[in-house]
Parts: C-alpha cells; structure tokens; sequence
C-alpha cells in the first residue's frame, strides 16, 4: 500500500473512497457533499465510535466514521476508528481511501490513522494457492488530507506500521518453515535492502565457542543448526550518537509446554 500526504486542497484528487471523522454534537465536515450532510440530518451517521454510514457523492464514496467526543480523541481511537473504516472500504472495492484529518488533530492522530489502516490491511497469503474468490483486494493507497507540516509524521507512521506487518510475517510462519538458519537468511536479505544494516550468523559451534552453555543446551534436540544473529545498524547519520543494544530471543518452535497442555488447546 502507498501511502501519501497531501495537503487538504489536493488530497482528493485521485481518491474513489473519503474517510471523514464525525464528532458527537457536531455537523458533517465543512465543505461535505450535501449527501453527506443529509446522513447526519437522519440520523444514520453517528459519532459512536467505530459507527459508519456510507454516502455517495460527486462520484466518490463518502465515509462518515464515529469518533465519539472530539475532546477523548487520542491516537489509539483514531487507530480503531481507521481500522473500522478500511474494511468498510474494502468491502466497498475502494482502491485510494482519502482520510480527512479532523480539525485541530496534530501529528499524532494523523499517523495513528496510518497505523490503524495499515495495520487492518494485513493479511497473510504465503501458503495460500489463490485468495477466495470473493475477496475484495487490498487497498493500493491512502492519502492523508493534512497540513503540510505533518507530512514527517505521516511517514514515520507508514514505515512503522509496514515493518510491523514485515514482522507479522514471520510470527506467522510455521516451525516447520521458519527454522533459526530461515530466520539467519532473513535477516541477511535485510542487509542486502538497507543501507547501513549489517548482519552476522553464528551457528553450533561458534555459539558453544562462546560459552552460551544454555543457548546450545536447548538447540541440542534438533537437527536445525541454531543461530546467534547480530544485526548492526550504522548509518552514516548515527556517527557520534550513543550505542543502543536489544538483546533477544526468536522462538522458531516451542516444545516445551506441548506435552502438560489439554489436546483441545
């Protein structure tokens, strides 16, 4: 999925879909379609949060999406409310869905609407031979209607919210398929795509060599090679900054509990 920030003079240009926020006591968006003021004079758009009514105006379709008080707006409603308006615009066939920022939102909000669309977008097909033939296809892209100055926080969200499904990715490979020498070529790929990143992948040996006694304890019961994985990250912007470490493990399979769980669970 694309995702772009323009300001709200453009934003809608090439948008089949428009996602706007309705508050509780408060009309339609300035400047919405009449056929989107008339959802809220019935009635049939509220400001539930999470609540929608769908309009179709000036050959788009319009969104109404509950947002409740505009006083308890926080990032974490937006993100449930972008996440309830991407599947009604996918059940919708929307190929570009254009969010109206609403009035007075900053940074936050506007990349927690990336977030919340990004991030219900996902979906796992690697194992799949064809999707249903019903299913609607993923959204391509999504513009956020904001002011200029935002536009930093519109990219940071993306690129957080993609990396977030990158690593959805992997939580969702089996045992079986992602073994520790599958995730040691990962993350060699990754290298590979970004500047700055280098990796390294220690197997039995080298980590026995070391003396991480507890780490070739628990791989000694399988035939995959264990991996000890460093990942360093020196951009040439870095240079000079304090050096930050995550220490981690990656799980690839568990045996451990299998044999004290119920079968049903």
């Amino acid at each position: 999925m694309d995702v772009l920030a323009r300001s709200p003079d453009t934003a809608l240009q090439d948008a089949d879909t428009v996602a706007a926020g309705l508050f509780e006591g408060e009309q339609a968006p300035a400047g919405a379609p009449d056929a989107v003021v008339q959802l809220v004079a019935s009635g049939e758009a509220r400001a539930k949060l999470g609540s929608i009514a769908l309009a179709h105006a000036d050959g788009r379709r319009w969104l109404l999406v509950g947002m409740g008080a505009r006083a308890d707006l926080t990032p974490e409603r937006a993100r449930v409310a972008a996440a309830k308006a991407l599947h009604r615009a996918r059940d919708a066939g929307a190929n570009t869905l254009c969010w109206l920022l609403p009035d007075g939102a900053g940074g936050e909000v506007a990349g927690a609407l990336v977030e919340g669309t990004v991030l219900a977008d996902y979906r796992f097909e690697e194992f799949k031979s064809a999707p249903p033939p019903d299913e609607r296809p993923p959204l391509e892209r999504l513009v956020i209607a904001c002011p200029d100055e935002l536009q930093n926080d519109v990219g940071d969200a993306a690129v957080i919210a993609v990396w977030v499904n990158r690593a959805r990715d992997l939580q969702n490979r089996p045992g079986n398929d992602l073994t520790p020498g599958a995730l040691g070529d990962y993350t060699r790929a990754l290298a590979e795509e970004l500047p700055g990143l280098s990796v390294e992948v220690e197997g039995r040996e080298r980590i026995a060599a070391r003396g991480m006694g507890a780490f070739s304890a628990v791989a000694q019961g399988s035939a995959q090679e264990p991996a000890l994985i460093t990942m360093r990250y020196e951009p040439a912007s870095a240079a000079g900054s304090p050096e930050l470490a995550f220490v981690g493990k990656a799980v690839t399979f568990d045996s451990g509990g299998i044999s004290l769980k119920p079968g049903a669970k």
